[in-house]
């Protein structure tokens, strides 16, 4: 009951999110290299615009970083019988500084300044499973857009709960962009954790963590009208080249905190990525109940 009350809830939010104004949707139309007079520049042998290819992998990376996997919980699973549900929020603190901010979201295409963070809230289920395995799946949703992720992840817990070691886990997990007609987004993370449980005055657990994983980010386009104004001019339409997954990958360092009483947790984690200047470092919290 508890699961199917939160799909309604954030089903909600999604439902809700589409009928407002979405200054973070992006749109690729404003991506295409331009000569000293500002004209798009067309390829001499095809006649079609020349898409801005560069600013378009840079772009789908800070994207692909925003809608990643990430963890929100210690190595340890929740057991072969528990459950958590929780609802995240997330920071995404984006590289502004990077033109294709300004020409290729609604909010810059307006004239309107860019901010240097961005929202995202999710809910998330899991669900442990026998071996020390864990499996999850949920999603999250860009505040001031209509672009969303669904995802699902796995955690093997090849140690947890034995004695002073500390737990140690394998980590999974793939999300999919939904909502925006233009691009079309992939990510895929990898990685591994460590986390210790402990007690608190005899009434709390805490669990300090520290993991890494490798972010895969896929990132195509649909067919880009440079001139929508102008219906007749389909002469000029083109598309990115696809940015693969196994080409396209980069390293996350992320640690944090689980506080948990009774069944409530409340987990903090940061994550730092390192995709030089389209890193998007992350602050996550987590409200989640396990049992």
């Amino acid at each position: 009951m508890r699961t199917l009350l939160s799909c309604f809830v954030f089903g909600g939010l999604l439902v809700s999110a589409t009928t407002l104004a979405a200054p973070n949707d992006v749109l690729l139309t404003g991506l295409v290299e331009r000569d000293a007079a500002g004209n798009p520049v067309r390829n001499p042998s095809t006649d079609l615009v020349m898409g801005d290819q560069e600013a378009f992998k840079g772009l789908t990376t800070e994207l692909g970083f925003v809608f990643s996997p990430h963890a929100l919980s210690p190595a340890e699973t929740t057991g072969h019988a528990g459950f958590d549900i929780g609802v995240d929020y997330t920071l995404h603190f984006i590289q502004t500084q990077n033109e294709y901010w300004s020409t290729a979201t609604e909010r810059g295409r307006q004239g309107k300044v860019v901010p240097p963070v961005l929202q995202t809230i999710g809910v998330r289920a899991r669900k442990g499973l026998p071996f020390s395995i864990e499996v999850g799946a949920g999603g999250k949703y860009l505040f001031e857009s209509h672009m969303y992720a669904l995802g699902a992840d796995l955690k093997w817990a090849l140690n947890e709960g034995f004695i002073w070691f500390p737990d140690f886990a394998l980590t999974a997990g793939v999300n999919r962009l939904i909502g925006n007609k233009h691009v079309d987004l992939t990510v895929a993370t990898a990685g591994a954790q460590l986390s210790k449980t402990f007690g608190l005055f005899g009434m709390m657990r805490i669990a300090p963590f520290l993991g890494y994983n490798y972010v895969m980010i896929n990132a195509a386009s649909s067919v880009v009208d440079p001139n929508p104004a102008d219906a007749s001019d389909i002469g000029g339409n083109f598309t990115f080249d696809q940015v693969f997954l196994l080409g396209n990958g980069y390293h996350r360092a992320l640690g944090g905190l689980r506080v948990g009483a009774f069944i409530f947790d409340l987990t903090f984690e940061g994550d730092l990525n390192f995709a030089g200047n389209q890193a998007v470092h992350q602050l996550g919290f987590k409200l989640s109940l396990d049992f």
